[in-house]
């Protein structure tokens, strides 16, 4: 199968061929920070032929909540979109125990945060999928 391009806000990735999206929304929502402070929170969800998921957050201008306690088990340094970043392999993610590969973006234009994880991915099938994350020139409405 080929590969799939998907865009997300100003995040473009590349899935291999197989992934079927599972979830979507965009939702604007109440943000820490003065009275009226709002972000977009923009999130898809993938799912593998062998049952292995993707998922990416995209917010604007930065996450409105905290996204619960997490444990590294290892790290690696990585290049995504250009940008200096890692790899992390967990032990606890989103306040409960479970193992998933994630990284951590931030833009400037427009201000954003940008986080991709997966599950039941290899270490190397995660890279070769960050590889192909680019950003477009194009401002989300």
């Amino acid at each position: 199968m080929e590969p799939v391009l998907w865009i997300i806000a100003n995040v473009l990735l590349t899935l291999p061929g197989g992934f079927e999206v599972t979830a979507q929304r965009r939702d604007t929502l109440d943000a820490p920070g003065p009275p009226g402070s709002m972000a977009v929170e923009e999130y898809r969800a993938w799912t593998g032929p062998q049952g292995q998921t993707v998922h990416l957050f995209w917010w604007a201008p930065r996450p409105p909540r905290e996204g619960g306690p997490l444990r590294t088990a290892r790290s690696w340094p990585v290049r995504v979109a250009g940008r200096e970043a890692h790899i992390l392999e967990t032990e606890t993610f989103l306040g409960r125990e479970q193992k998933v590969l994630v990284t951590h973006l931030r833009f400037e234009q427009p201000e954003a945060r940008v986080m991709i994880y997966a599950q039941g991915m290899t270490l190397g099938a995660f890279r070769r999928l960050l590889e192909t994350v680019r950003l477009s020139d194009k401002t989300p409405p």
